[in-house]
């Protein structure tokens, strides 16, 4: 469970639940069996990619001592064997590929590509001369790949029959027909999920800059300064707020919505925390807590907009 850091994966779980009321309010669909399937295979490469970067940690480590890195590392803490390790990915790899498959058998094409190109992110994100862990981008494939990514592909496994993809091919040409408007719309709705895993990295590479750089990962706050990277965080944290009430505006989500603005008085209260110190230990949970916080309302607004419109219909 350390290994894949299994606290973590609320992040993964939270915009697949609000891809489920969000579908459910606005498309009226709930296609258990493939919902199911969609959770295996997207916990389970989440997992494996966790397993993955944890792995490649601790084969690249340099500094091995004077920060507690047998604390930091679960390979280490849990005196594992690299045999081991390989095994767990393995196997959580083969379980979400099967799920995956299953998954396509029952929708269409786009989404083995979506999930390929998901899963080709995933083991790019820790693999390879150069992860996307250890440079700038970190936060913006974390945000894009898990906050966007999770909650459109959810979504459109269960409307995948609607146009909002087609496509087709025909002597020897492709052709891909978009739903513009309905892409932004889902993908406006997933921004407060987007900007809140972004920000949970931005929180751990700032409380981690100095032993990055030792371990030759320079992430964004090494490029921009310790400084400019909080003030980036505060921006993050109040964004999603802006686009609530757009979306609620254009009518994308229900009024009911607008209540998750009361929520950033505590998110005010941890953004001054952390402006104030930026320690592993003590702060960067800071950032966990207010993606859970944000989101959690955000969804349960949505659910209260359901529950409004099934009574008034």
């Amino acid at each position: 469970m350390k290994l894949v850091e299994i606290r973590t994966k609320v992040a993964s779980v939270i915009p697949f639940l609000i891809a489920i009321l969000y579908c459910v309010y606005w498309y009226n669909r709930f296609r258990i069996l493939v919902i199911g399937l969609f959770f295996i295979a997207m916990i389970c490469i989440d997992m494996a990619t966790t397993a993955l970067n944890n792995y490649m940690d601790y084969k690249r480590a340099i500094l091995k001592e004077g920060y507690n890195y047998e604390e930091h590392n679960p390979i280490s803490q849990a005196d594992m064997s690299e045999r081991q390790v390989l095994i767990i990915i393995i196997a959580l790899i083969m379980v979400g590929t099967m799920a995956g498959l299953y998954l396509v058998y029952l929708t269409d094409i786009i989404v083995l590509l979506l999930g390929l190109f998901a899963f080709g992110i995933g083991v790019l994100y820790s693999f390879g001369p150069i992860p996307i862990s250890r440079t700038p981008f970190g936060e913006l494939f974390s945000g894009i790949l898990m906050g966007m990514g999770i909650f459109f592909v959810c979504i459109y496994t269960q409307i995948f029959d609607t146009g909002i993809i087609l496509m087709q091919v025909s002597n020897a040409h492709l052709t891909m027909v978009l739903n513009m408007g309905q892409l932004a719309e889902i993908l406006l709705v997933s921004v407060p999920m987007a900007l809140g895993i972004s920000n949970i990295m931005l929180a751990n590479n700032i409380c981690d800059a100095e032993e990055d750089v030792i371990n030759q990962r320079y992430t964004l706050p090494h490029y921009i300064g310790s400084k400019p990277s909080v003030k980036l965080f505060h921006v993050m944290t109040y964004t999603p707020f802006i686009t609530i009430i757009i979306a609620v505006t254009l009518g994308i989500l229900p009024i009911t919505s607008l209540l998750t603005l009361f929520v950033i008085i505590p998110l005010i209260k941890g953004s001054k925390e952390f402006h104030l110190r930026q320690i592993k230990s003590a702060t960067f949970v800071i950032a966990v807590k207010q993606f859970v916080i944000l989101n959690s309302v955000y969804g349960l607004t949505i659910a209260f907009g359901l529950l409004i419109k099934w009574v008034v219909a």
